[in-house]
């Protein structure tokens, strides 16, 4: 891990800078990030909440403003909970970008059926993740302007995603 901490980790201003084998940064219990300038480059996760014993107060990523340069080998910015942003400038890359992700297409099955076919155009597993943003529950994007360069989804929640304002 290049930034580790078991309890809450927050980021208030500053610049930093993260090259790490696994994690980049990661606040189990939460993390916050509020005008920072943060380049991470991680061989798994960019950043990340993993807190799921109490995800009704813990777990959550919360980002206001900043500018945010992430490039993982899986996801980006990983919440067990919530994942909230409130502006800022992100440009991320994960899994090598578009280029190295999941290609689709349609078969014909005859009398009208399609059916959409997936594959992989890289030597990653298929539980691999390489998400832009992504929540165990919910995403809400209050405004910002986030370039997603992702060989996954760009952006993935298990329960509600919400984009209220910002540039994707």
């Amino acid at each position: 891990h290049g930034i580790l901490s078991k309890d809450d980790l927050v980021i208030a201003g500053g610049t930093v800078s993260v090259k790490a084998a696994s994690t980049g940064v990661e606040g189990k219990d939460s993390l916050k990030i509020k005008d920072a300038d943060l380049t991470v480059e991680a061989g798994s996760d960019a950043i990340r909440a993993t807190n799921t014993e109490d995800t009704a107060s813990k777990g959550f990523v919360y980002i206001q403003s900043g500018k945010l340069t992430l490039t993982s080998e899986n996801d980006a910015i990983q919440s067990s909970s919530l994942l909230r942003v409130d502006g800022g400038d992100f440009n991320i890359t994960t899994g090598g970008g578009s280029e190295s992700g999941k290609t689709h297409t349609e078969e014909n099955f005859g009398r009208g059926g399609r059916m959409q076919m997936f594959s992989s155009n890289s030597d990653s597993t298929d539980t691999d993740s390489a998400k832009g943003l992504k929540s165990a529950d919910a995403i809400k994007i209050n405004g910002g302007t986030i370039n997603i360069n992702s060989s996954d989804d760009a952006l993935h929640s298990n329960n509600s995603l919400t984009v209220d304002g910002g540039e994707l």
